[in-house]
């Protein structure tokens, strides 16, 4: 039996392009040397051209030999390179295909082992991969992609959506975090998290992510005359952005004093190994940015590789704790005490720390005694279209006082469905809210507020029990959306109302009734909408709640 080893150095070209072609020839003589260390006289290696290695290792007597030969050498490649005055680290990915079990033409063999190397790339780099007959298939959905890919940002296929950072303690809503959508005109929407890769090993990255910077800023600038003159957005920059050899960070700022904005509107998310890269590029952009005002967050923070060193280099803005920590947080877990202690030391720093993907009360409250400064999630919303978001600010414009938002939250005749049930249910759920909202101004007892709130918990399930009779069993997958909203919404008002019965001080009778009304707003503007078509599309008839 015989094997064939398709290796790719990870991040050549971006070592190559910053620290030049006589460094990036010495890497790979150097790199060469430690991959013939790991084998045996009788295997063979060769570079094939540019980042790329072939190994054939001969007469092998199983196949776990291959694997520990393979692991060796990206064990050795991982090691730090010292190359004049230069530290690089590296990794590097692996295809493995073999003799005459996968193919007998030497051709094929290297089309399988190339195969699996992309496979292995995609599983996070520094892996190794085997090659399977299911590869194949990938392979040519993923060439498909990025075919598609090449097409997509001129065929308007791209969207931005933006997902709210609030303020943990009051709520305010005065930063948003923009994340790319693609609408593909046969897969529907595609996950980041499949095609962001291909634009970074496409380079295509380039003209995408200078698109979604544009349009966030666009927004922003809308935004901030309407509503908040401190409006924020997160734009994330990929690594390899950080290397284009043209003056990309500077037509960004340009672009913001074009508009007439300032640096300050714009905050860049970086993963934390880019703070270890000593690039030159990487280092002078990050200045760059902070000389223009324009602030700086670590995405992820905690799943990566830190230096403080190089925390407080860059003077840094924000640390992002990631999702891992924060849905697992718990009295008393292990996940609440790193998050706590992420938090005072950032404090400590100078930084302001932001939880993601926030998804319940208790979440957020634990994470708010912590001294957190912001929160990300769907405590709050998922990620919405522009104009549902810009609805969700005019809905809470956070530079109000309570009071005056206290009087928005009324109902209004953009609220209208044209739909005679469901409006007349609107209605009567905004009678409650006002009985309850007119109880607060009179400074009414706990308890009075209290059985105002209940009404109006009992109240949500009747009227959802109403919309739900009209949705025809045929057409039940259209609804699931829109019966899930009615689940979450319930739980959260209940959960809540409990909390404030419990524990006045955490949350008040305001908070809850802001919470609907936000949640009213987005839920009328889209999934409520698409019912009242349906019904008058349908015939169907429903019947408004009797209290």
């Amino acid at each position: 039996m015989m094997a064939l080893l398709f290796i790719d150095l990870d991040r050549f070209k971006e070592i190559n392009d910053t620290l030049g072609h006589r460094i990036g020839d010495l890497l790979l003589v150097e790199a060469a040397q430690r991959i013939g260390h790991c084998l045996r006289e009788t295997d063979t290696v060769a570079r094939l051209g540019g980042d790329e290695f072939t190994v054939i290792l001969s007469e092998l007597d199983e196949a776990s030999n291959v694997e520990r030969i393979a692991e060796n050498i990206l064990k050795k490649l991982a090691d730090p390179f010292r190359l004049e005055n230069e530290v690089i680290y590296l990794s590097a990915s692996m295809g493995i295909t073999l003799y005459p079990n996968d193919a007998t033409e030497i051709e094929e063999l290297l089309k399988d082992a190339d195969q699996a190397m992309y496979a292995a790339k995609s599983m996070g780099r520094n892996r190794l991969s085997y090659f399977t007959p299911e590869l194949q298939h990938a392979a040519l959905a993923r060439l498909k992609l990025i075919n598609d890919l090449r097409g997509a940002l001129d065929a308007g296929q791209f969207m931005v959506y933006f997902q709210p950072i609030a303020d943990i303690a009051s709520g305010r809503i005065s930063k948003a975090e923009a994340l790319i959508r693609w609408q593909h005109p046969e897969r529907g929407m595609v996950s980041p998290m499949d095609f962001i890769p291909l634009a970074e090993e496409s380079g295509l990255i380039f003209e995408i992510g200078d698109w979604v910077f544009r349009e966030s800023v666009r927004w922003v600038k809308r935004w901030r005359e309407l509503l908040h003159p401190d409006f924020q957005v997160s734009v994330n920059k990929s690594p390899v952005q950080f290397y284009k050899e043209e003056d990309e960070h500077s037509a960004w700022i340009r672009y913001l004093h074009h508009l007439g904005l300032p640096g300050d509107c714009l905050v860049i998310e970086i993963t934390e190994g880019l703070l270890l890269d000593s690039a030159k590029s990487v280092t002078d952009a990050l200045l760059t940015f902070r000389d223009a005002g324009i602030q700086i967050a670590i995405d992820d923070f905690g799943t990566g590789y830190s230096s403080l060193s190089y925390l407080k280099k860059f003077n840094i803005d924000y640390l992002k704790i990631d999702k891992s920590f924060t849905s697992h947080i718990a009295p008393g877990s292990s996940d609440l005490v790193l998050s706590e202690a992420i938090i005072v030391m950032a404090h400590q720093l100078g930084f302001k720390v932001i939880a993601e993907g926030v998804e319940t009360e208790q979440q957020r409250s634990l994470l708010a005694a912590a001294g957190c400064d912001y929160a990300q999630g769907y405590l709050y919303t998922k990620p919405l279209p522009p104009e549902k978001f810009e609805l969700l600010l005019l809905a809470y414009s956070g530079v109000l006082p309570a009071g005056a938002r206290d009087s928005k939250m009324m109902w209004d005749n953009k609220f209208m469905t044209g739909v005679g049930f469901m409006d007349e249910g609107h209605n009567e759920l905004f009678a409650l809210i006002e009985d309850c909202i007119g109880a607060i101004g009179n400074h009414a007892p706990k308890e009075q507020q209290i059985e105002h709130l209940d009404k109006i918990a009992s109240y949500l399930p009747r009227h959802f029990g109403d919309e739900e009779k009209v949705m025809g069993p045929a057409d039940a997958d259209r609804f699931d959306e829109h019966i899930l909203q009615h689940r979450h919404i319930t739980e959260k008002i209940g959960s809540m109302i409990l909390q404030f019965k419990n524990d006045g001080d955490a949350i008040s009778a305001q908070d809850i009734l802001h919470v609907l009304f936000d949640w009213f707003v987005l839920h009328n503007a889209g999934e409520d909408r698409k019912l009242a078509d349906y019904i008058r599309s349908t015939g169907a008839q429903g019947g408004a709640s009797q209290t």
